[in-house]
């Protein structure tokens, strides 16, 4: 029970003080879909996109309030390389260490959920009994609420579609060709490797705060109280 406490006060840092000193050597990655994406994004398709890059970064930017926030993009040539889904494109950080946009993926995933997480305990801190202002029993509450606003996932996927990062992950393959829950499924992981270089791109405690306003507050009104 300490140790969630804990976690709570400080995830941020806790994620990203266990990611950085994790190894994270070039695995391979199956991805099933009907079209073979590449293992690295092309410096060439980095200059020909370059523009159009620079503006789906702007609109994620002004919907996210990243300078509200305190939030600083480090290098925008390399936070493009989040678009791509690709497997061990290396983005470079300000410190010159770089992850693959497969781990940065993964690391934003989870801060993802534990935005979700901090949401149910937030919402359900109704009893005498709570914890430090937490109730760790919110999961004997949730009867009347739908599978999906149970599933972490799916919370996180129809709140992006009040941030409508719609169409922000680069795939090879003719706009006209793809499947909207495809594309909508690339847009998600772009958009969890964004997350997951803004987390290590910037102080913890001003991620922290911007996770908790843009997404676990935000989250409640948008998704599981709707």
């Amino acid at each position: 029970m300490h140790y969630l406490l804990q976690s709570l006060k400080t995830p941020v840092g806790s994620y990203i003080r266990s990611f950085s000193s994790t190894s994270h050597p070039n695995r391979t990655i199956i991805i099933r879909t009907f079209e073979k994406i590449p293992n690295r994004v092309q410096p060439e398709l980095l200059i020909k996109h370059r523009v159009e890059n620079i503006a789906r970064i702007a609109h994620l930017k002004r919907n996210l309030e990243l300078n509200k926030h305190d939030i600083r993009i480090a290098n925008e040539s390399e936070l493009t390389k989040c678009l791509y889904p690709t497997k061990y494109t290396r983005i470079k950080l300000p410190n010159g260490i770089s992850y693959s946009n497969y781990h940065l993926e993964i690391l934003g995933k989870k801060l993802l959920y534990l935005q979700v997480y901090r949401a149910y305990l937030s919402l359900f801190k109704r009893s005498d009994r709570d914890i430090c202002g937490y109730d760790f029993n919110y999961l004997s509450k949730m009867d009347n609420m739908s599978n999906a606003k149970q599933n972490p996932a799916s919370v996180i996927c129809r709140h992006l579609k009040h941030i409508k990062p719609s169409k922000l992950a680069r795939i090879p393959i003719p706009n006209n060709k793809v499947p909207l829950r495809v594309q909508s499924s690339y847009d998600q992981r772009s958009f969890n490797t964004i997350i997951g270089y803004i987390a290590i791109t910037n102080e913890n405690h001003v991620v922290e705060k911007f996770l908790k306003k843009v997404i676990a507050e935000r989250l409640v009104k948008t998704v599981l109280l709707r």
